[in-house]
């Protein structure tokens, strides 16, 4: 079985930033710890991973719907807008 794995960042109370990669049903199990204010536990790969959620001062998981990646799609569509813009504007000027 290859699960996609997503990394996932924070940021704890004291300042140290971590990164870690979680499938998409420990992100579900992390956010639900996190919501309870509740230690969460989880085994990636053959290691033990875990983290008191009260010490999380925030945190990001980086997929496909991350707000970076939405960005990058918009700049990219209003790029190819002004392609389309100067094309027009050159055959325009060519009648």
């Amino acid at each position: 079985m290859d699960t996609k794995l997503y990394t996932m960042t924070y940021s704890l109370n004291s300042g140290i930033k971590g990164t870690v990669n979680l499938s998409p049903k420990q992100i579900e199990e992390w956010i639900n710890c996190y919501i309870e204010k509740s230690s969460y536990v989880t085994i990636i790969g053959k290691e033990y991973f875990g983290i008191n959620s009260v010490l999380v001062a925030d945190f990001k998981v980086h997929n496909a719907y991350s707000e970076q990646r939405i960005e990058i799609e918009v700049v990219k569509q209003l790029s190819m807008l002004n392609d389309e813009l100067v094309e027009a504007y050159d055959q325009k000027k060519l009648e």
